[in-house]
């Protein structure tokens, strides 16, 4: 069963797309949060939640269509 996810989030700069926000959702364990939190990627960044935290990821959108300028990431668990 995943415990805790991981994402690593890297692209080039300048940043050259929009969107790809890691979205978290109300969860009742997590009392008194009522809307949905977005996080912006960070380059170079590691965000690590607790994987039954509902959440989603935001399109990414971009008007040079060049694959060095998209948003990457690299998502990883830990396993009970």
């Amino acid at each position: 069963m995943r415990v805790v996810t991981a994402v690593y989030y890297f692209f080039s700069e300048p940043k050259q797309f929009e969107g790809g926000e890691l979205i978290m959702y109300p969860a009742a364990f997590l009392p008194g949060l009522d809307e949905p939190v977005a996080l912006s990627p960070e380059n170079n960044s590691l965000v690590v939640f607790s994987s039954v935290a509902p959440h989603s990821v935001a399109p990414v959108r971009s008007s040079n269509l060049a694959f060095k300028d998209y948003r990457f990431s690299v998502n990883c668990w830990l396993i009970n």
